[in-house]
């Protein structure tokens, strides 16, 4: 259902559009974002540059999993236009190493 709401301010006039008024990306502008969860990081970012997309990393303690993608927003299988930023959250070792 798209939705517009007008309110005047003063002499100034406010549009707010719903984003179901955002025209849609042409298909040529959307990707598919791969899974790269359990990939290593190198080739996790690797992954994501080649399909058109940005790479954004956070990291989690996980000793088992050290330079290894744990997470990923969004996630694999997603549609998003070309471009669109993924957060990718990789383990890496405490300060005082693993036991």
């Amino acid at each position: 259902m798209r939705t517009l709401v007008a309110a005047a301010f003063g002499a100034a006039l406010l549009l707010v559009a719903s984003p179901a008024m955002a025209a849609p990306a042409p298909p040529d502008l959307l990707v598919k974002v791969p899974d790269v969860v359990g990939l290593n990081d190198r080739d996790a970012v690797k992954t994501l540059k080649t399909a058109g997309l940005g790479v954004a990393a956070a990291t989690a303690v996980d000793c088992a999993n050290i330079d290894v993608v744990l997470a990923q927003d969004p996630a694999g299988g997603r549609i998003v236009a070309r471009g669109t930023r993924v957060l990718i959250t990789i383990g890496v070792a405490p300060e005082k190493g693993c036991p």
